[in-house]
């Protein structure tokens, strides 16, 4: 990634990193995978290039705040209408003077509230949409082409796409360019996979039969990532046959229960 170079003076070139903010709705598991990629990205980027701070929309600090490498903002906004957050969101770009501005979830309200500003602007695009709202089963699709999205993309400067195929969903309707749109694919922080007890004593840990088979997932607990298909899966299974649901999310009480 490229530096920004400030005017020369006599001897040399004084290079400054390109200062970059990123925009979540707010440190909690149950936001989901893109909150892991900006956290990944932020916490691995050159300083010496890069100077990358993270900012929350909504709550307080979380696991994120705990192993972050990179300061983190939080704007504790108690909805979109709170316009005091609006006026703490103007302030604290002020403040921070950031050549571009990444946003890793669309918070519509917070690029409302920089309208009035110069500031680059980059949406990260984790999903693919579609125009229809619902699947064959009535479901509810999680990425829905809606009319504000499509007003939100035109305000952006670039759009980075987890996929091909999100980005080629955006190209066919029409809501994005060729030329300002790219597929950079999800990081992993192998470090964070690492094994650290064998499988014996993890499965002690977790009430596991030390002979069952496992059939897991590990997501974010919502209708969308199919836990519900899990458990009916396993009922029909024979009994050695364990399911293992790994995360948290609106959908944890109802999965337990």
């Amino acid at each position: 990634m490229a530096t920004i170079v400030n005017k020369p003076g006599k001897d040399r070139h004084q290079a400054r990193p390109l200062r970059v903010a990123m925009v979540h709705y707010r440190d909690a598991a149950e936001s989901g995978g893109s909150l892991r990629v900006g956290e990944t990205i932020a916490n691995h980027l050159d300083p010496d290039r890069v100077a990358a701070e993270m900012v929350f929309a909504y709550g307080e600090p979380g696991t994120v705040a705990k192993h972050a490498r990179v300061p983190c903002h939080y704007l504790k906004a108690r909805s979109p209408k709170d316009f005091s957050a609006w006026l703490r969101t103007r302030a604290l770009f002020r403040e921070l003077r950031p050549d571009i501005v990444h946003f890793q979830d669309a918070v519509v309200w917070l690029r409302a509230a920089l309208l009035p500003s110069s500031y680059r602007k980059i949406v990260h695009v984790h999903g693919r949409y579609e125009k229809s709202s619902s699947n064959a089963k009535g479901q509810s699709h999680p990425f829905r082409a809606s009319r504000l999205f499509h007003a939100y993309l035109k305000l952006t400067d670039a759009q980075v796409c987890i996929s091909a195929s999100a980005r080629q969903s955006l190209l066919d309707l029409g809501w994005i360019s060729s030329e300002r749109s790219s597929v950079i694919y999800n990081a992993i922080d192998l470090a964070r996979l690492e094994v650290t007890a064998d499988k014996s004593e993890a499965r002690t840990t977790l009430g596991l039969p030390r002979d069952a088979k496992l059939l897991g997932i590990v997501c974010r607990l919502v209708k969308e990532k199919g836990c519900a298909d899990l458990l009916s899966i396993v009922a029909r299974l024979p009994a050695r046959w364990h399911g293992v649901i790994c995360g948290e999310g609106p959908e944890r009480r109802r999965l337990q229960e």
